[in-house]
C-alpha cells in the first residue's frame, strides 16, 4: 500500500506540471472556434444584469422612505456596472485588450533576452531562456502587425492563439527543463587530496 502511494504521489507530481498548459491550450481552441458565441455571451449576461440593477434602482426610488434600507441601491448600482461592463467587453477585447496583449509580450520578451545576456554565468546552458524570450519577442511583434493592419476586429483569435501557444511553450519548457536536468546533473566529484608528507627526520642521539 505504501509503494502504490509512493508511486502514485510521484506520477501526480509529474503530470501536474501539465495541466495548466492543457486546460490553455483546450481554452485557446474553444475561443478560436466559438468567437461569436463568447460575444453572445457577455452580451446577453451584461443586458441581463444591467436590467436588474436598473430594476433594482427604479424600485428603490419608487419606495424610499427615511426607513428604507439603501442594500438595494447599492446592489442595483452594482448589478447595472457589472451588466455594463460585461457589454462593453467584447468591444475591449476585439480591440484593445489584444494591443495590449501584443505590447505586454513584446516587452517580456525584450526583458528576457536582456536578462538572460546580463546574468548568463560560466558554462551555463542558454539555449532554452533564449529561444522561449526570442519566441516571446516573434510573437509580440506578429500580434501587434495582425491586429493593427490585417484584422482588427480579432480579438477572441488572438486570444485562442495566444493560449495556445502558451500552453504549447510551458509543456516544451517543462520537458526541456527535465531533459537538461537529466543530461547535466549538478554533481561536483571531490577531488582526492593529495598531502606531501615529508619524513621527519629522526633526532640524533646525543652521544
Amino acid at each position: 500500500m505504501k509503494l502504490k502511494s509512493a508511486a502514485s504521489k510521484r506520477t501526480f507530481y509529474i503530470l501536474i506540471p501539465f495541466v495548466l498548459p492543457l486546460c490553455m491550450i483546450a481554452m485557446g481552441i474553444l475561443l478560436m472556434v466559438n468567437e461569436d458565441f463568447f460575444n453572445k455571451v457577455f452580451m446577453i449576461l451584461g443586458s441581463i444584469l444591467a436590467f436588474v440593477g436598473l430594476i433594482k434602482i427604479i424600485l428603490y426610488a419608487a419606495q424610499k422612505t427615511a426607513a428604507t434600507s439603501q442594500k438595494p441601491l447599492f446592489s442595483g448600482i452594482a448589478f447595472l456596472m457589472v451588466g455594463v461592463l460585461l457589454i462593453v467587453l467584447p468591444f475591449a477585447v476585439n480591440t484593445l485588450i489584444p494591443v495590449l496583449i501584443g505590447l505586454a509580450i513584446l516587452s517580456s520578451g525584450i526583458s528576457g533576452v536582456a536578462n538572460t545576456m546580463a546574468f548568463r554565468r560560466e558554462g551555463e546552458n542558454l539555449i532554452v531562456p533564449l529561444l522561449f524570450a526570442i519566441t516571446n519577442c516573434i510573437l509580440g511583434i506578429f500580434v501587434l502587425i495582425y491586429v493593427l493592419f490585417i484584422n482588427s476586429y480579432s480579438g477572441w483569435n488572438i486570444l485562442g492563439i495566444l493560449m495556445i501557444i502558451s500552453g504549447v511553450l510551458r509543456i516544451f519548457n517543462e520537458i526541456a527543463a527535465r531533459l537538461c536536468g537529466k543530461s547535466n546533473p549538478n554533481i561536483h566529484a571531490s577531488a582526492p587530496i593529495e598531502t606531501s608528507a615529508e619524513p621527519i627526520p629522526e633526532s640524533e642521539e646525543n652521544e
